[in-house]
């Protein structure tokens, strides 16, 4: 029996992705950061990065609600969880790598997020989701 959902999905797969990506409407760029570099004569202490990626991308949530936290000093803050999305193939990212969004259409400039897993590989995808936390 021929494979025909298969080869219809391969035959369309560029398309996905570009529907995709026309989503992304927000600009992002992820960065690695390297060891931190103290300089001798100010005690000041950089931290160096490798840019892996800057283009189209979008942040999601993971969840239509937040989900409760544990405890903390009595308090039970609520913690949404985010995705950051961008084109297939554009960066291999690893936990600890930083997302920025450089410009927005909903308001999210500036805002910066620490990716927390490696990106699942799969066959079929449209794009790269990458679960993330805010750093601030």
């Amino acid at each position: 029996m021929d494979d025909v959902i298969g080869d219809e999905v391969a035959d369309v797969l560029l398309q996905m992705r570009a529907q995709a990506e026309s989503l992304m409407r927000d600009t992002v760029r992820i960065v690695r950061p390297g060891q931190p570099v103290t300089d001798p004569d100010t005690g000041q202490v950089t931290v160096p990065t490798t840019v892996l990626y800057e283009g189209c991308g979008k942040v999601q949530t993971t969840a239509a609600q937040g989900v409760a936290a544990a405890d903390v000093g009595g308090e039970f803050p609520t913690v949404t969880r985010l995705t950051i999305h961008v084109p297939v193939g554009v960066a291999d990212c690893l936990p600890g790598d930083v997302a920025e969004v450089v410009a927005s259409v909903g308001g999210m400039a500036g805002r910066k997020f620490r990716i927390l897993e490696r990106m699942p590989q799969k066959t079929w995808s449209t794009a790269f989701r990458f679960p993330v936390e805010e750093v601030t």
